[in-house]
């Protein structure tokens, strides 16, 4: 089976949609996150626009709750009691966050993962705030991909050349012969990210 991983694109994606229809495009969960992080930080910026330009409250919303040291959480807690609704959406952006970090898990704890992700997507869609209703939008596209990166294990990292024609290649591992090797890489226009991946996975 050909995984092909990516930021998220529907250029990339439909690039690989249309050269290779049979493979599991796999959401590279770094651009997701991300992404929940930018859109979080628009709606700060609406809540607390003189709290959002601090760089030490800045810094401490935008750290997972578990990475915060003992003194932090207290800091962070005042802040919240300041500012109404921001605590909540803190709490909504730190659940999702672990949600979407899940790695390496088995076909049935992927199933159960998923009614959980779609509540929160259905969350953010019916949200007051703008930004995270387009997030929600994003996750509702790209659901399966994100889904399917908790099952993918990857062997192998390989940054895509840029290259200024359209060049293709395909190559088979001799040493794992279940394992498929591809590069794409056309003009303007360049898959960024693609594994060895095992296979088969998520069927």
């Amino acid at each position: 089976m050909l995984v092909v991983v990516m930021d998220l694109s529907e250029t990339y994606r439909s690039i690989v949609r249309k050269y290779f229809p049979n493979a599991m495009i796999v959401a590279d969960l770094f651009h997701v996150v991300r992404l929940l992080n930018h859109h979080f930080l628009k709606v700060w910026g609406v809540l607390d626009p003189a709290g959002r330009k601090s760089r030490g409250l800045l810094s401490l919303l935008r750290r997972h709750e578990c990475n915060l040291k003992p003194d932090q959480i207290p800091k962070l807690q005042k802040y919240f009691d300041e500012i109404p609704g921001l605590e909540a959406l803190y709490r909504f952006k730190q659940d999702l966050m672990q949600l979407l970090l899940k790695k390496h898990q088995r076909r049935r704890e992927a199933k159960d993962l998923i009614p959980l992700l779609l509540w929160h997507m259905n969350e953010c869609l019916q949200s007051a705030w703008e930004p995270m209703k387009t997030f929600g939008q994003t996750l509702k596209s790209w659901l399966e991909p994100i889904v399917h990166h908790g099952r993918v294990r990857f062997q192998e990292f390989q940054e895509l050349p840029t290259q200024s024609d359209c060049t293709l290649w395909l190559g088979w591992s001799i040493q794992h012969p279940k394992l498929i090797l591809c590069k794409i890489a056309m003009p303007h226009v360049v898959v960024k990210s693609l594994y060895r991946a095992r296979c088969p996975v998520f069927k």
